[in-house]
């Protein structure tokens, strides 16, 4: 695994002089995601996606940060532009097996309250 803190560190300087810069921005988006601050994390992810609109690591660790945040639908659409651009990669395939793990427990956890609600108003 990739030291991200490192690379963080490194970036700093490169974003006071160009924010937009795409290598600064995922490095600091990996650290971000690395530490679980995934709205940080997807912003710099994001800034790399506008000067590099092809980059599909960005892409899928967007989707990795939107599933963590909930975003279930932007995480799909992410992990989707990611596999556009790269079909065989095992690791998009796992952002969208991660996806729909996801959506399936969030799922579950909504439905008891629905039936219960359901029930008090009989």
């Amino acid at each position: 695994r990739a030291d991200f803190s490192l690379a963080a560190r490194y970036a700093i300087p490169v974003l006071n002089a160009d924010p937009g810069d795409p290598e600064a921005n995922f490095g600091m988006g990996m650290n971000f995601l690395v530490e679980k601050q995934y709205t940080r994390a997807a912003e710099h992810l994001r800034r790399v996606l506008e000067r590099r609109p092809k980059e599909a690591a960005a892409y899928n660790n967007l989707a990795v940060c939107l599933v963590n945040m909930n975003d279930f639908s932007g995480a799909e659409k992410m992990a989707g532009e990611a596999l556009k651009l790269m079909p065989k990669s095992p690791e998009i395939k796992e952002t969208l097996e991660l996806i729909a793990k996801a959506k399936a427990e969030a799922a579950k956890r909504t439905l008891p309250g629905s039936l219960k609600t359901k029930e008090n108003k009989k």
